[in-house]
């Protein structure tokens, strides 16, 4: 739908930011935005979800880091160390990192990392079947999202 209508797209995952019932399921929205290239309004969509103080106990607080790194407060190394061994967490560790190179028009950090997330082989978690259609996308077409300009030799902001 975004290749066809960026705006349409930018406008339905907007709607969905408005607050959910609970649970890190209230991530997503935001990574579409990401995806959508408009980083500056992904990371105040998540600090907007951070000011309702989301209670997600699962994984010994793992998701307060991601949402830490969604805010912009946490480099992507930061969080990588955060996510330690566990697949699951670098699984959704890789796929936050490369939605947010995407978003800064990196692709080629964005690829490295959707492939990371991909090889965790997490093959039951969202981000792991995200990874693998975007890097799908990008295989198919390089320049894929044509919508998100390209700043492959800027370096992005973690």
């Amino acid at each position: 739908m975004a290749e066809s209508d960026p705006d349409l797209a930018r406008t339905l995952a907007t709607a969905t930011l408005a607050p959910q019932a609970g649970g890190p399921a209230e991530l997503f929205p935001p990574l579409v935005v990401s995806a959508l290239g408009d980083r500056a309004a992904a990371e105040a969509a998540f600090r907007a979800l951070r000011q309702r103080k989301p209670r997600w106990s699962w994984r010994g607080g793992w998701y307060e880091r991601l949402l830490e790194y969604d805010c912009g407060e946490m480099t992507p190394q930061q969080l990588l160390a955060q996510a330690g061994a566990s697949e699951f967490n670098l699984c959704e560790a890789n796929l936050h990192i490369a939605m947010k190179y995407l978003a800064d028009g990196n692709r080629a950090e964005a690829r490295r990392h959707f492939q990371a997330s991909a090889d965790t082989g997490v093959y039951y978690y969202i981000e792991f079947l995200w990874s693998r259609t975007c890097l799908a996308r990008m295989n198919q077409d390089p320049n894929w999202p044509r919508w998100v300009s390209s700043r492959a030799t800027q370096p992005s902001v973690p």
